[in-house]
C-alpha cells in the first residue's frame, strides 16, 4: 500500500506512514470492514461511549491533573524519562527551525517561543498518552530496575521504531489524532503571524509534531522495559 500523501510504499495495515507521519486514516478495505462493523456496534449501543472516548477521557485525567493528583501520576514514572523527553523536544524543535530558518526567520520572537513550547507538549502528550493507555489497559506500572539516563538513550537510539510504530492501536492513532489537532489549532490560533508562512511549511511542522507525538507514546513504551 501507498502512503496517500508523500506517496511512498509502507507496509500492509500500517496506521502512521513511518516517512511522512501521516496518519492513514481507513487503511486496507478489511480494515474500513472491520471499522463500519465497529461504527454499527456503537451505534445500536449509544449509551456506551467508544474505546476513544474512554481513552481520551483518561488522558484528559492524566494530563491536566493537579497538585496531589499531578504527583500520584507522576509518581509512575521514572526520574529519567523528563530528560529524555527535554532532549527529543528540544533536538526536534532545535532540527525544525534551523532547516527552515529562511521562512521563519521573520517571524517574531514570540512565535518562536510559542513553537517550542508547541514540541514540548507535543512529546510530553505522547507520553501521558501512553501512562492513560495503561491505566485504562490496567496495565502493571511497577517500580523500575536500576538503570540511568545513559542506557535510556542508548536502548532510544537502537528502538525498532518502525515496528512499534505499526503496534500503535488504532484507538491511540485517533487519540494521538485528536492531540495533535488541538496543538496545532492551539499554536496557530495564538501565534496569528505563523499564517504569514506557505502553507507547505506549516504542514511539516505538522508531520513534525506528530512525530514528536509518537516519539512521546514510544518513550513511555521503552521505559516500561526498566520495570520489575
Amino acid at each position: 500500500m501507498f502512503c496517500n500523501k508523500c506517496g511512498k510504499q509502507i507496509e500492509e495495515d500500517s496506521i502512521f506512514c513511518q516517512f511522512c507521519g501521516n496518519k492513514i486514516a481507513d487503511g486496507t478495505p478489511e480494515r474500513q470492514s472491520e471499522k463500519a462493523s465497529k461504527t454499527k456496534n456503537v451505534s445500536s449501543q449509544p449509551a456506551n461511549k467508544s474505546k476513544s472516548d474512554l481513552l481520551w477521557d483518561k488522558f484528559a485525567e492524566v494530563y491536566d491533573a493537579k497538585d496531589s493528583e499531578r504527583e500520584k501520576f507522576n509518581e509512575l514514572s521514572s526520574e529519567y524519562i523528563w530528560e529524555l523527553i527535554e532532549r527529543l523536544y528540544t533536538n526536534a524543535f532545535e532540527t525544525f527551525i534551523q532547516e527552515k530558518k529562511k521562512e521563519l526567520n521573520t517571524q517574531p520572537y514570540k512565535a518562536i517561543e510559542a513553537m517550542k513550547n508547541l514540541y514540548l507538549y507535543s512529546v510530553l502528550g505522547g507520553y501521558r498518552l501512553w501512562i492513560a493507555e495503561a491505566l485504562l489497559n490496567e496495565k502493571p506500572l511497577g517500580k523500575f530496575k536500576s538503570f540511568d539516563i545513559d542506557k535510556f538513550v542508548a536502548e532510544w537510539k537502537t528502538y525498532d521504531f518502525q515496528k512499534a510504530m505499526k503496534d500503535i492501536s488504532e484507538v491511540m492513532s485517533t487519540c494521538m489524532s485528536m492531540y495533535l489537532e488541538h496543538r496545532i489549532s492551539d499554536f496557530i490560533e495564538n501565534s496569528p503571524s505563523i499564517k504569514e508562512i506557505p502553507n507547505s511549511i506549516v504542514e511539516e511542522l505538522r508531520s513534525s509534531i506528530t512525530f514528536q507525538i509518537i516519539n512521546g507514546y514510544l518513550a513511555g513504551e521503552l521505559e516500561s522495559r526498566f520495570r520489575k
